[in-house]
């Protein structure tokens, strides 16, 4: 038996990624939650360090940070970076009136490569 037989026996081990574990996390819990809203509500996540920022996405990069994509209460889009010890969310509901629009539905978009972007 040569030793590229043996290395081929090897089994591959996926390597832990804390980030991408908080992101599936977050997400089962949030959509959960966004299944329970009752009629005429809808659900929104606020970050907890940023109450005036409203998050529209979420998605993660590497293996420590979650990056949450949104709208500050003045209109301007902002991206907030949190390590994976510090994600403090609410997720809560608030209610669908005539005179607004519905908020865009919360979108969990998986791995951002950063090195992508530029």
């Amino acid at each position: 038996m040569s030793v590229g037989d043996l290395a081929s026996r090897i089994p591959e081990r996926e390597v832990p990624n804390p980030a991408k574990d908080a992101f599936e996390n977050l997400r089962a819990v949030v959509n959960s939650y966004v299944a329970q809203a009752e009629e005429g509500f809808q659900a929104v996540i606020i970050l907890a360090s940023q109450p005036d920022f409203q998050v529209l996405t979420v998605s993660y990069s590497g293996s420590h940070l979650i990056v949450f994509t949104g709208v500050r209460s003045d209109g301007t889009l902002a991206r907030v970076f949190q390590h994976v010890t510090q994600v403090n969310v609410m997720v809560s509901f608030c209610p669908i009136t005539d005179g607004t629009l519905p908020r865009p539905a919360i979108q969990f978009l998986g791995e951002i490569n950063p090195k992508a972007a530029s």
